[in-house]
């Protein structure tokens, strides 16, 4: 993985942090993104992140949204209050990367 500046590094922390809770969720009635769904999308985001592409951290930013795919799930599966501050980590993050 090339271009590790420590932002990136805390994003890539944030992003496996909510691989990992996904990977132990079973779907939600209030979203159409299964867990498996978000795993990829997250996984992709990484790639891109740390890979070559000019792909920007707030191309995940709506998996991370007030009532984003990732929210719904966290609230159905008992992991609602680690995602409130991944999420909030998520925000701080890309801001200082902005």
């Amino acid at each position: 993985m090339c271009n590790k500046s420590p932002q990136k590094l805390m994003l890539l922390k944030v992003l496996t942090a909510a691989i990992e809770f996904l990977r132990r969720s079973d779907e939600s009635i209030w979203t159409s993104l299964s867990p498996e769904m978000a795993v990829e999308k997250l996984k992709t985001g990484i790639d891109r992140l740390f890979g070559k592409s000019e792909t920007k951290a707030a191309e995940l930013d709506y998996l991370f949204a007030p009532t984003g795919p990732l929210q719904e799930i966290a609230m159905a599966n008992g992991w609602h209050d680690e995602y409130i501050i991944l999420s909030g980590e998520w925000d701080d993050l890309k801001g200082q990367m902005a």
